[in-house]
């Protein structure tokens, strides 16, 4: 299994949307807080057959240290370890966190029709950026 020593944010490896996501916190990743892996990779599987993810799990996850953030709240929490400006996104955690997950939950079902998708996972990263990603 990878790396676990920094946080880990997962994602959707075919997804337009995820992968926009992915290359802009590496951009504001100053920190080198973060790892990354994809959901269809094995430190996924691995972490998810040992009960640390829940099971059926679609979103974007952020592991750390054995904590888990799923949805909107793996969005807050990564802005939170981003810090600087991006910390206002959590001004939305004041509405309940069910609705904070609805809306995740619409952006999240149409993020293929809306961004497309791609054939396969396509993360990539050149010999810099090899130790930010787990498999």
């Amino acid at each position: 299994m990878g790396k676990l020593d920094k946080a880990v944010i997962f994602i959707d490896g075919y997804c337009n949307l995820c992968n926009g996501l992915l290359r802009r916190i590496l951009k504001l990743d100053n920190k080198n807080n973060f790892r990354f892996s994809s959901i269809q990779g094995n430190t996924f599987r691995i972490l998810m057959e040992s009960g640390e993810i829940p099971p059926h799990v679609d979103s974007v996850v952020l592991y750390d240290q054995g904590r888990v953030f799923i949805k909107s709240e793996a969005v807050f929490e990564i802005a939170r370890q981003l810090g600087g400006i991006h910390k206002l996104i959590r001004v939305f955690r004041i509405l309940p966190k069910a609705f904070n997950d609805a809306v995740y939950d619409l952006i999240a079902r149409y993020r293929y029709k809306v961004f497309g998708q791609r054939k396969h996972c396509d993360i990539l990263p050149g010999r810099a950026l090899r130790d930010k990603f787990l498999d």
